[in-house]
């Protein structure tokens, strides 16, 4: 009853236990609905197990009517989103149009309370809108500007993603964030992007095979070394390798894995 005693603290206990178990158990649901191969070409799960956490998929409810105000997803991520039930509508548009264009982009902290420009929107190149019903799945690259609106009530899985595919455009808009704090609200600051690189790098390098030949000609002790640094002093261990290893690291990722390197260090925070 109102205005009680609190329970016993053993009831207490039991009931926060269940709570956690429950919490814990929803996780493990969603985390079963992703394909594993998916899952296991993210970098994001070759982080430390505390990190992945705030990465694994998760359950979102929201009822009809909700409207977001714009924004981009923090850490560079690819989106991805699994309708279980209910509608929604998308406004997208890419970063370049945003950062351009007064008004739709996230340099200014008060963007928030002012009217969205519609008009402005839809004049710009990259525009879209974007529905989702049950059944569909979307994939958000990194850095777009987005609206959500919900149709109908909705429950949806939703997740992140960084591979190598995505990620210069992924460091590109968490440049921006680290350069723009209000943008930072949802982060976990522990988590770098360095960290992010570092981990994905090993990871592809676990996973290459031996016959290739662009490895095959490198001694790659001094890269194993390099990369069992943390942060900064590993970034800078790659950087000082021969040229055939840092183009061996290109290779393996599919960019200018050097270049990246210079980005990281250049930016402190990131």
């Amino acid at each position: 009853a109102l205005g009680g005693p609190p329970p016993p603290p053993f009831q207490r206990h039991r009931s926060e236990s269940k709570k956690r178990t429950a919490n814990r158990s929803e996780r493990e649901r969603a985390s079963r609905q992703v394909p594993s191969w998916f899952a296991d070409r993210s970098w994001l799960t070759k982080l430390g197990s505390r990190h992945s956490e705030v990465f694994r998929p998760k359950v979102a409810l929201m009822q009809a009517g909700a409207l977001t105000s714009h924004h981009r997803d923090n850490y560079g991520t690819l989106t991805w989103i699994k309708v279980l039930g209910g509608r929604q509508l998308l406004a997208t548009w890419s970063m370049a149009d945003g950062d351009a264009t007064p008004g739709l982009g996230d340099d200014d902290e008060s963007h928030g309370d002012a009217p969205f420009p519609w008009a402005t929107w839809a004049a710009l190149p990259s525009a879209r809108l974007v529905l989702l019903e049950t059944g569909d799945v979307y994939f958000m690259r990194p850095g777009v500007y987005h609206r959500v609106h919900t149709l109908a009530a909705k429950i949806q899985l939703f997740g992140e993603w960084v591979g190598a595919a995505t990620f210069p455009a992924a460091l590109h808009s968490a440049t921006a964030d680290v350069k723009r704090p209000h943008c930072l609200k949802a982060c976990e600051t522990a988590i770098k992007m360095r960290d992010i690189f570092l981990a994905g790098l090993s990871a592809e390098l676990d996973a290459a095979p031996r016959r290739r030949r662009d490895l095959a000609l490198c001694d790659l002790a001094p890269l194993r070394d390099a990369l069992a640094l943390k942060g900064g002093d590993a970034l800078r261990a790659l950087r000082a390798l021969p040229d055939r290893a840092m183009d061996a690291c290109s290779s393996l990722v599919g960019f200018d894995a050097d270049d990246v390197c210079q980005k990281l260090l250049a930016t402190p925070g990131l």
